[in-house]
């Protein structure tokens, strides 16, 4: 948070500092800050106010110079105020890119998720790491068996999601067609409108399948493989190359290490988990849990897409980042979504 306390001045000279580290990258000095920002005073009472904003938090020394560069809680301040604005600015190139993509409305949530990730790495330059879930409240609307020849079906499970699965079931030997009528009959008055959650309680009630164990204990098995695989985050990257554009990992072994960190989708469960279920979570630095996240930036946007299946989009760049333009970009893409899932 701002300091009530400080000066307007003092306020100009912090965001001058951010603004100036976000673009080079390098140090600011007094001198170097009076020549490229009008502040208006002169380098002896810049350097005077930049010693106050140390004192207060805002700005640390650089190692390599004289000059200083913003901390966490300055970074924070920033933040702070692009969101108050961002609702009056929001960037054209994201809203004509969003727009776009969502001119034909019939798109599957994944490839939504995926898109918006996509148009997000493709602006900001970050990268990208995007997540689908559907929970196992998630209910079954249709099942039925279809016969692909005389001895191996295909079991076809329709989800409110529109999610469809299909699995092959083979049996040792042809069921008549009233035989086929009665299982379909019996798989839809036990899966019909049942969540998940609750079906694995039905699921043994199938072993008792006198006529067909074998489709019984098929469906069994099959099912419990679809909860597992519902009940599991879909995790996809966009960018992860991006990184070595940028100074901070300029050293192979450190941008080994974070792509190892991206890569481990443990690691990506654990960051998704960690962040609110808000339109945009900003964690800056160590706000991040992971000790190699400690001089990132994550921003986390939650979409709600369905009663039953929720996405998120994660930023992750070094704390220097664009914050305007990819908080724009976000709040865009964040609002388009969840707007556009509540019309479904």
């Amino acid at each position: 948070m701002l300091n009530d306390q400080l000066t307007s001045r003092q306020k100009s000279i912090l965001f001058a500092v951010i603004q100036s580290f976000i673009e080079d990258g390098e140090p600011m000095g007094s001198r170097t800050l009076a020549k490229k920002y009008d502040i208006g005073v002169s380098p002896a009472t810049i350097r005077n106010d930049m010693s106050d904003l140390e004192d207060l938090g805002y700005l640390s020394k650089s190692h390599i110079s004289s000059g200083r560069i913003p901390s966490e809680l300055a970074y924070r301040a920033y933040v702070k105020r692009i969101m108050e604005d961002v609702f009056n600015e929001i960037n054209t190139e994201a809203s004509l890119a969003v727009s776009r993509m969502f001119s034909h409305h019939m798109i599957p949530w994944e490839k939504m998720i995926e898109s918006a990730a996509k148009i997000l790495s493709e602006l900001t330059g970050y990268t990208i790491v995007s997540m689908i879930m559907r929970p196992l409240t998630t209910k079954i609307v249709h099942s039925e068996l279809i016969a692909i020849d005389p001895k191996n079906f295909c079991l076809v499970n329709l989800y409110e999601t529109g999610d469809v699965t299909n699995s092959i079931i083979r049996v040792p030997r042809e069921p008549s067609v009233e035989e086929v009528k009665k299982m379909n009959f019996y798989l839809n008055s036990l899966f019909t409108g049942k969540d998940l959650l609750s079906l694995e309680k039905e699921l043994k009630n199938l072993q008792q399948w006198r006529r067909f164990p074998e489709i019984g204990n098929s469906i069994y098995d099959l099912i419990k493989n679809e909860i597992s695989e519902f009940n599991k985050m879909d995790i996809h990257y966009e960018g992860l190359s991006k990184i070595f554009e940028f100074p901070e990992y300029s050293e192979l072994s450190r941008a080994k290490a974070f792509i190892q960190f991206i890569e481990d989708e443990e690691n990506i469960e654990n960051l998704f988990i960690e962040s609110k279920n808000d339109y945009l979570d900003i964690k800056i630095g160590t706000e991040n849990k992971a000790d190699i996240l400690h001089e990132n930036t994550v921003m986390t946007s939650t979409y709600f897409l369905s009663n039953s299946t929720s996405g998120k989009i994660a930023v992750i760049a070094p704390t220097r980042m664009k914050y305007k333009k990819t908080i724009e970009a976000m709040m865009k893409l964040s609002w388009k979504i969840n707007n556009l899932s509540f019309n479904y």
